[in-house]
């Protein structure tokens, strides 16, 4: 939602209107959209034992959406959804029809050669393609997705990071580092295995302080998630403003390297820990301005948080390095420029 905050605000500044189509929101997600003052139109995943008839209602229920708005450009995303979104768009008559190619490389090379050929679909009805990471383009080019287009290819690191601002002051190491993780409530195990590394620290008398807190777009969904041996952050609590009185970011999800949370991270010039997985070390330069940890197991996030406990004074120039990173290659309002530029009659 951060990312396509960022772009939306893009948009509305051009001049654009925007239309958000997707499968129907949690309560959440529906309310921040309304408040970034986008229209909105649903759809509903209607399975059958055919997979035919399936695509069919899908691309049909998009029809309908994108005929009713009549846009000069869509922007379709989704290994699951791009294809019948482009499909769509092209029969309604739309120019400028991009497709945003993520999430290939996170899961294996099987799972990425069969999202890959999903999205080969979108790819051949596209004026433009965007990747966010090298991992990703080069998935892409070996199915052969790009052999049969001319569309303009064209990398871009997510949505960027909003830098209208300094970065937040880097708070007092005194206690030793504080370190931030967010959760949706989507993934129990990965919060066990940051608070059983934390506690595990902890044991062995070293000083910090671990917080846990919990994102409003996902808050509604998933089962309840216990914590123990962490900091609850305070309820309510923004998700930047706890990253924002962090030392470090924690980030544990599986997905491609160009995660919106790790960009803001970046933008609010604070170190990271997270996954060694394809896409990450465009975001994360290993021992520069973050640790990359080898697995979700307590034992080996808690050595890459120990690099940092045991290190602290260089802490601050992690810090400085993410935001020299942000402003060198993930500025919000370039990335949305040149987006905006791909979707421009």
């Amino acid at each position: 939602m951060h990312a396509r905050a960022l772009l939306i605000r893009s948009a509305f500044a051009l001049g654009h209107k925007v239309l958000v189509v997707t499968p129907p929101p949690s309560r959440a997600e529906d309310a921040a959209l309304a408040a970034l003052g986008v229209e909105r139109a649903h759809f509903e995943m209607r399975p059958s034992a055919l997979p035919f008839v399936e695509a069919w209602r899908l691309k049909s229920d998009l029809l309908e959406a994108i005929r009713s708005w009549r846009p000069s450009g869509i922007i379709v995303s989704g290994y699951e959804l791009a294809e019948a979104g482009a499909q769509a768009a092209r029969q309604a008559g739309v120019g400028r029809i991009v497709t945003m190619v993520t999430d290939l490389g996170a899961d294996g090379r099987r799972e990425e050669d069969e999202r890959a050929s999903a999205y080969a679909g979108a790819v051949c009805k596209s004026t433009a393609v965007i990747v966010h990471n090298t991992s990703d383009e080069a998935v892409l080019r070996r199915s052969g997705a790009l052999s049969s287009t001319r569309a303009v290819l064209t990398r871009l690191p997510g949505g960027g990071a909003a830098l209208d601002v300094p970065a937040p002051p880097i708070p007092a190491l005194d206690d030793g580092p504080v370190l931030a993780m967010v959760i949706d409530g989507k993934r129990p195990e990965v919060v066990s295995a940051f608070t059983t590394a934390a506690k595990a620290l902890r044991r062995a008398g070293k000083r910090f302080r671990a917080v846990v807190a919990f994102d409003p777009l996902g808050a509604d969904e998933g089962a309840p998630i216990m914590i123990d041996g962490v900091d609850l952050a305070e309820p309510g609590s923004a998700p930047t403003d706890v990253v924002a009185g962090a030392h470090v970011l924690v980030h544990l999800t599986e997905e491609d390297g160009l995660s919106p949370r790790l960009i803001e991270a970046l933008g609010l010039g604070r170190a990271i820990l997270t996954l060694d997985q394809p896409g990450v070390r465009e975001t994360v330069d290993d021992c520069v301005n973050g640790c990359l940890a080898s697995s979700v197991t307590p034992d080996a996030i808690a050595s890459a948080m120990g690099h940092f406990i045991a290190r602290p004074e260089l802490i601050p120039i992690q810090c400085q390095a993410s935001r020299a990173k942000a402003e060198r290659s993930f500025d919000a309002r370039k990335v949305g420029d040149t987006l905006l530029a791909l979707l421009e009659p």
